[in-house]
């Protein structure tokens, strides 16, 4: 749990926003890396 503690990678409560969209953006940027290999890939 990054939540609280003190981990090295902790957010504190009034961050937990920042960091749930900062997660966001990098699973749908990741989703969208997906889409261009396969798109190359079907290019050929």
């Amino acid at each position: 749990m990054m939540l609280g503690g003190n981990h090295k990678y902790s957010v504190s409560p009034e961050e937990y926003i920042f960091a749930a969209l900062s997660l966001y953006v990098d699973i749908v940027n990741l989703f969208l890396m997906i889409l261009q290999i396969v798109g190359y890939a079907n290019k050929d």
